[in-house]
């Protein structure tokens, strides 16, 4: 007897069964986001990062554990356009929307 794959969702990456794509409302939160995952959070069954990314309208995913020398990496922050922002959950977070432009940038 020959075994069959299960269907399966290439841009959830989950079983076809389990694919929440249908469900996903994407929307543009006025914000270029680069979302940099680890490949063990990329293999997860449920990876935020990668939710994360196909809700959010310009966002851009990278894979990978070290990216210093990542050419998408470079290239995002060579950018004069952008003013890039480490955002990371922690004890001392703040929201970044109530602060004005001159606080955001003084928190680097």
């Amino acid at each position: 007897m020959e075994m069959q794959a299960r269907p399966f969702c290439w841009t959830c990456r989950q079983p076809q069964t389990a694919c929440y794509c249908a469900r996903l409302r994407r929307f543009d939160s006025g914000i270029e986001f680069v979302i940099l995952i680890h490949p063990i959070e990329s293999r997860r069954r449920i990876a935020t990062g990668r939710m994360s990314h196909l809700i959010l309208e310009n966002s851009h995913l990278i894979e990978g554990e070290e990216f210093s020398q990542d050419r998408r990496v470079q290239a995002l922050l060579d950018r004069t356009d952008v003013y890039p922002t480490v955002l990371y959950p922690g004890k001392t977070a703040q929201d970044l929307g109530t602060l004005s432009a001159a606080e955001r940038r003084a928190l680097v």
